[in-house]
């Protein structure tokens, strides 16, 4: 197998630093739980997982009515279809995103071996703390 790591660089910049990311990881509630967040230029990209595997990837959502009123949408694009625990956690983060002014859309890939609101409500803060938004 013939593996090449590839630098390319655009006006002397590296291509990684068009576009911001973070990787970091915690112990949550005693699981070792990494996170990555990227941040393009209409869709923000988050995954955490406990496992080390993207798991379920959910994509949330934001319209607004001709009303002024506000609905969010969370649909599931690969893996579990119809677990409720993960539809909240987009529906939860796509809401703190129009709190904080982003207009973006998630894409959020969740692999969780602790489900419980403890873990949901570490896994958000921890979000929230290192965003790049």
């Amino acid at each position: 197998v013939y593996k090449r790591q590839i630098n390319a660089e655009y006006g002397g910049k590296k291509m990684d630093e068009f576009v911001p990311k973070k990787q970091f990881a915690a112990v949550v509630n005693g699981v070792h739980t990494e996170f990555i967040i990227t941040s393009f230029t209409d869709e923000l990209l988050i995954i955490v997982t406990q496992i080390g595997k993207i798991g379920t990837l959910l994509r949330a959502t934001k319209e607004l009515s001709v009303v002024g009123t506000t609905t969010y949408h969370v649909e599931t694009l690969l893996g579990k279809r119809g677990e409720a625990v993960l539809e909240i956690y987009g529906r939860r983060m796509i809401e703190l995103l129009d709190s904080q002014n982003c207009e973006k859309t998630l894409i959020l890939g969740v692999s969780l071996v602790k489900e419980d609101p403890t873990t949901f409500k570490t896994i958000v803060g921890l979000i929230m703390e290192n965003r790049i938004w």
